[in-house]
């Protein structure tokens, strides 16, 4: 056996030990990839409720704004929201928007080590 069929016999038994890890790796980077492509789309959510919310946050003084019912998520949401507002981004149109869309790729990632840890779990 030459080295080059031995390096693609033991990259084979590779890739059939870890195909699940694999075909994981290749769909959380399609996510990510999918996700930063649209990172600069606006959405009706964020043109009505979000952006209006971090103004709201911003004019009335950051964390001081908690003191006041400033939209309808949840708490922990809010939260991040106000840390955010701390740090606007160069868009003078849209100082949020990719801040609110990093929470949510953080969150994707999260959610997805969660899964597999779960599948994991279960293999």
């Amino acid at each position: 056996m030459t080295k080059f069929q031995h390096l693609i016999t033991k990259l084979l038994s590779w890739l059939d030990r870890y195909q699940f890890e694999v075909i994981a790796g290749f769909l959380l980077l399609f996510g990510i990839i999918v996700r930063l492509n649209v990172s600069y789309f606006i959405s009706g959510d964020y043109v009505s409720f979000l952006r209006p919310w971090m103004n709201q946050i911003v004019e009335n003084g950051g964390f001081a704004s908690l003191r006041f019912t400033i939209g309808d998520y949840t708490p922990p949401y809010m939260y991040l929201l106000t840390i955010l507002s701390y740090f606007p981004s160069a868009s003078e149109n849209h100082p949020f928007l990719f801040g609110i869309k990093f929470y949510s790729l953080v969150f994707d990632l999260l959610l997805v080590v969660a899964v597999y840890l779960n599948v994991r779990l279960l293999h």
